[in-house]
């Protein structure tokens, strides 16, 4: 599921409250502070989340315990406003669907699909990076949601994991999930019968869905705001650096007053990469740029930050499917 972007801040907690259930105290102790800085406020970034799993998991036999273990203590709590606000839909179908809608403000760095199949549903979480322990905690929290707040045995009809695992690691999720499990698919999914998204929730509530939605529409506006605002600072940012020679975030950290893991902090919140932004500044600025015939491949080149003319033509490929000289002819040919 989540990859490289960030998981709630909460989830420290969760894993310094698995690692104490286990008698593991020294390790719970050492666990919190590494995560002191992370909460509710603060979400984690994924290359965090994950290589404090794989340290509490290298001790265990199989990792996928861990992530079977945190996965069953998953509670509203560590999820946020948004699960509050699931837990008061009228039916599990449309407590998904607000999973699947308010997904940025709760966990960053995966998109959700749902996918109908007629009599089956299949929802995909997609995404570029995967990790089997952060993926199996997440889905069997989800199984877990759904029979608890239905009060349903409803097991799902197969789930598939985009890491890969061992032998050992499928056996025991599918003692857990009570279905066949897939290691190393295209995608994180499950699938379950299409009639379990009709099934009410025990906790529904019309009042407290309401309530709870004004604030997070609200939430997510600003969410999106603040996105593009750092999105447009940061390219004007960008652009400014390039003419000087180079773009790096943490030049960008320093124009903007701030550290750069602050910034590396907005960027996650914001659902923002560095290197998409970087991106996107050299694609616009190599379009201005030859327009101007006055300005050689190789000047163009030197503007946008690249060692390399070849770098420059690499880049352009990938947008354009031609090169800059090809390019500048069919402009030609446009006057």
């Amino acid at each position: 599921m989540a990859s490289t972007g960030f998981v709630r801040g909460e989830w420290a907690e969760l894993l310094v409250e698995w690692l104490a259930g286990e008698g593991r105290t020294a390790d719970a102790e050492a666990m919190k502070l590494r995560l002191a800085n992370f909460d509710s406020e603060h979400p984690i970034p994924c290359p965090v989340w994950h290589s404090a799993l794989d340290d509490t998991a290298s001790s265990l036999s199989v990792e996928a315990i861990l992530g079977l273990g945190l996965g069953t203590m998953v509670e509203a709590r560590h999820c946020g406003v948004a699960a509050y606000l699931a837990l008061s839909a009228n039916t599990l179908g449309d407590a998904l669907e607000i999973c699947r809608r308010y997904e940025a403000l709760y966990c960053g760095g995966f998109t959700i699909e749902v996918v109908d199949l007629g009599h089956l549903v299949e929802i995909r979480w997609v995404s570029d990076v995967s990790h089997l322990i952060t993926s199996i905690m997440g889905m069997l929290a989800l199984v877990v949601f759904v029979q608890r707040e239905t009060g349903l045995y409803c097991p799902p009809s197969r789930v598939a994991f985009s890491a890969a695992g061992s032998e050992l690691d499928r056996e025991l999720c599918e003692a857990h999930f009570h279905c066949p499990v897939c290691l190393g698919a295209d995608h994180d999914s499950i699938v379950f019968p299409s009639s379990y998204l009709e099934l009410p929730m025990k906790q529904r509530s019309s009042q407290v869905a309401e309530a709870l939605q004004e604030k997070m529409d609200c939430e997510l506006d600003r969410c999106r705001q603040r996105a593009r605002s750092l999105e447009m600072q940061l390219k004007q940012t960008i652009g400014s650096m390039l003419l000087k020679g180079s773009a790096s975030l943490v030049q960008a950290a320093q124009s903007m007053c701030m550290s750069s893991r602050t910034l590396q902090r907005k960027l996650l919140e914001a659902g923002l990469s560095w290197h998409e932004l970087l991106d996107e500044v050299r694609h616009e600025l190599a379009d201005k740029y030859l327009h101007d015939s006055t300005l050689s491949i190789g000047d163009i080149a030197v503007l946008l930050g690249y060692a390399e003319p070849g770098n420059l033509t690499k880049a352009f490929r990938r947008w354009h499917g031609i090169t800059p000289q090809e390019f500048r002819k069919q402009l030609c040919l446009l006057v």
